[in-house]
């Protein structure tokens, strides 16, 4: 039997995160009660999979949940808070960059987060149980009512204070944001040559591989890293014309070079 068997849940979110969460949650045992969304048909779609009830707008949100937990944009999270309604139970957000504090005037006992240090997209499955939790509460009863949740969720939960969550929600977006994003870069300027861009999905593996085991900075290699100049100058000729990927190249070539290593 799980230890969430019994917990009811309310989603407030239907995005990626609330996807991930919710399903995890049922399949720990916990009861999602209802779905809430500013779009109906994400709140539709999401409760339907859930076995929950949808709400959208200003219908009301249940009563005596055990765990009201909040998924929406950073920006809506404040005006969220305030439309869960009186009760002994915990209310929670997921984002990585916003405060505790953020919750100061939920009408819960309890307040706390849960942030899932994973790039989610909701229709794609992961084994959530390997997805680190980042976790804070307003105090130790929250804890306590928090912790049957989290580490029935995941088997990799840390305790961290908002500043320190900030700082990490920082490293992450360079981890994984940016360097996505480096990818789709890469993409346009091997598309320009009709050159496929699995051709270069064994070195993105084998980049994230050596990580595991060696630190970022003794695994850095490349022409910045090297000063090589003529190379350097070889790929600003072939970027050309596109003054943000040349800035991008510089920028990132100089701190490489600046870089202890």
């Amino acid at each position: 039997m799980h230890s969430l068997s019994g917990k009811k849940v309310v989603l407030l979110g239907a995005g990626n995160v609330a996807w991930h969460l919710g399903r995890a949650l049922r399949k720990s045992g916990a009861e999602i009660v209802q779905v809430w969304s500013r779009n109906p048909k994400h709140a539709r779609r999401l409760a339907r999979m859930l076995g929950a009830t949808p709400a959208w707008d200003d219908m009301p949100i249940k009563k005596q949940a055990h765990l009201y937990l909040i998924a929406v944009k950073d920006d809506a999270i404040a005006q969220t808070v305030a439309r869960i309604p009186k009760g002994n139970g915990i209310t929670v957000h997921t984002a990585g960059s916003v405060s505790i504090d953020v919750l100061a005037q939920a009408a819960t006992k309890y307040t706390g987060v849960i942030w899932p240090l994973q790039s989610l997209t909701a229709g794609h499955r992961i084994n959530f149980r390997k997805v680190p939790l980042c976790v804070e509460t307003s105090c130790a009863a929250a804890a306590k009512a928090l912790s049957p949740f989290v580490h029935e969720l995941s088997e990799s939960v840390t305790a961290l204070n908002s500043e320190q969550r900030a700082h990490l929600h920082l490293a992450a977006v360079l981890v994984n944001n940016f360097s996505n994003h480096l990818f789709a870069l890469a993409e346009k300027v091997t598309a320009t040559q009709h050159i496929p861009f699995e051709i270069l999905r064994p070195i993105i593996a084998e980049t994230a591989a050596k990580v595991q085991h060696l630190s970022p900075t003794r695994a850095q290699t490349g022409p910045a890293l090297r000063n090589d100049k003529q190379v350097m100058q070889r790929h600003l000729q072939l970027i050309g014309n596109d003054k943000d990927l040349r800035q991008l190249y510089q920028l990132i070539s100089k701190s490489i070079s600046k870089h202890p290593h």
